[in-house]
């Protein structure tokens, strides 16, 4: 404590913050007088006693202090990991990119998964094959989307597979797993997941030795909604809906 005193003094009496603060010390004081006869003039009032004053100063603190607040635990709730793993699911919805972080986020979901839709490129088309011999194909369907870079694509992607889903399952009973591919396939997948209701899980990895290590799959939840008239734009050269255009 005695090492800061010092310096505390310095940065007091130091001529770039000292004549500021005066300054503002007065300029508050004259403030507060302003404001007080201000305050009494509108209320019409002979005696207006100061602590009126000093409740209306206040309150207006406490009302600030708590909306700096509330903005605070927005900020940083809007993702937030869980600190158990996802939770076991019927149906998994997977980019493929790296077979064993693929492979962790089926094994993860078994034996309560019945069916693993992985979102696959031309490259890691090989990837999806060896997981559906070892899996089965009754288990692991693959569905290869054309540009990986594309997040418009791969949410539409999703919303297919969950709009498409066995009738024994609800959309909350798919995950999108969104590790892997690109991040413009993230994107599209936490969009095409929120929309329709699905929930959401990530993958990670662990440094071992010189390589990574998937870990369990672990719940992510969005705290915010997406509107339900909540559209992705249409492909690249096709015409837009007029009447669409109209009604928004």
């Amino acid at each position: 404590m005695s090492g800061t005193i010092p310096s505390r003094r310095h940065e007091l009496f130091n001529p770039k913050l000292f004549w500021p603060f005066i300054f503002a010390t007065v300029a508050v004081a004259f403030s507060g007088s302003a404001l007080y006869d201000f305050i009494k003039g509108c209320v019409g009032v002979a005696e207006f006693r100061w602590r009126y004053l000093v409740l209306f100063l206040v309150g207006l603190v406490v009302v600030r202090a708590w909306a700096e607040l509330i903005e605070r635990q927005i900020e940083q709730s809007i993702v937030r990991p869980r600190t158990r793993p996802a939770p076991q699911k019927k149906g998994l919805i997977a980019l493929c990119s790296k077979e064993p972080v693929v492979r962790m986020a089926i094994n993860h979901h078994l034996p309560e998964l019945k069916h693993a839709w992985l979102i696959v490129s031309e490259e890691t088309k090989s990837i999806a094959d060896n997981l559906r011999k070892d899996f089965g194909d009754s288990v692991v369907e693959m569905r290869q989307i054309e540009n990986e870079a594309d997040c418009h694509e791969v949410a539409q992607m999703v919303r297919e597979i969950i709009e498409q889903r066995p009738k024994d399952m609800f959309p909350q009973d798919i995950i999108v797993d969104f590790t892997g591919l690109t991040k413009p396939a993230t994107a599209g997948a936490v969009l095409g997941a929120l929309q329709l209701g699905a929930p959401l899980q990530y993958t990670g990895s662990i440094r071992i030795g010189d390589g990574l290590e998937p870990i369990r799959p672990e719940e992510i939840v969005l705290n915010y909604d997406v509107k339900p008239s909540f559209d992705l734009p249409p492909k690249a050269g096709l015409p837009q809906d007029s009447s669409q255009d109209s009604s928004q």
